[in-house]
């Protein structure tokens, strides 16, 4: 003889009351997404310029500084050929000074870069730019003019 058990089916009362699961839940999920958002513009209001980002665009205080590099090495050139003119200076001196003058140059710019934590870029190779932009090429100059890098013009310089 075999005995078999057989599963005996679970009754549903079906005098219970359904939960009203339709508004409730999604009452529920609005809160939690309010509740999110509000949390999330809060960090971000706190933590994102702590990083260095912003979260609106200043008008006084922007990323770039500019400066112009083909005026500063025209005037350098003119100088050079000027003294070699003059005879101050032998033709062969010139690539070493001009040398010195790029390197100076570069070392200057990066310097900038790095102090201010703003990008340095060729002012004639901008298209437009806030008058709010700083130029850096008088700065560059008289820089350059006392270390030696860069030779003292006779003419009055250019700027275009």
């Amino acid at each position: 003889m075999t005995t078999e058990t057989t599963p005996v089916p679970v009754a549903i009362d079906v005098t219970q009351k359904r939960s009203p699961g339709g508004i409730v839940a999604l009452a529920f999920d609005v809160l939690v997404i309010v509740a999110v958002s509000l949390l999330t513009m809060i960090l971000a209001i706190r933590f994102v310029p702590a990083i260095g980002l912003s979260l609106v665009g200043s008008k006084s205080d922007g990323q770039f500084l500019v400066a112009n590099i083909e005026s500063l090495a025209r005037e350098e050139m003119l100088a050079l050929g000027d003294m070699v003119r003059k005879g101050e200076i032998l033709p062969a001196e010139m690539p070493a000074k001009t040398e010195k003058f790029s390197d100076e140059l570069i070392k200057v710019l990066q310097a900038y870069a790095d102090e201010t934590g703003k990008v340095v870029l060729r002012k004639d190779s901008v298209v437009a730019a806030p008058e709010s932009v700083v130029d850096l090429t008088d700065e560059i100059r008289s820089k350059l003019l006392k270390s030696g890098a860069m030779q003292h013009s006779h003419e009055p310089k250019d700027k275009p």
